[in-house]
């Protein structure tokens, strides 16, 4: 129906689809969150003084849709409300969230 009145069909299908580099497979991500608990020893990333409860991602847009899974740190809840609310504080932790990574993949 949509050719009917003009409207081309999408040519981007799952195959031809470019990958966004950003994103992790679920398999990959939970492999990643593993490695940044071992690597923080369960240790909140950001204080160092309380447990890790959540991953964060340091890097993340409108509605979560430029989310970086690279950008991962483990922080409690208390830091976690913390990044939410001071910017500043957030983005001090992007190094964190670099070496995780860089770990991660060996580099």
């Amino acid at each position: 129906m949509c050719s009917e009145i003009g409207y081309p069909k999408s040519k981007q299908t799952a195959k031809n689809k470019p990958k966004n580099e950003k994103r992790m497979s679920q398999k990959e991500y939970h492999a990643y969150c593993d490695h940044i608990r071992d690597v923080s020893d369960g240790i909140c990333q950001a204080c160092g003084d309380f447990p890790f409860d959540d991953t964060h991602h340091t890097k993340w847009g409108s509605f979560g849709a430029d989310k970086d899974d690279r950008s991962l740190v483990g922080v409690c809840r208390g830091c976690h409300d913390k990044c939410h609310a001071d910017r500043d504080f957030n983005d001090s932790l992007s190094w964190i969230a670099t070496d995780n990574y860089q770990t991660f993949k060996g580099e």
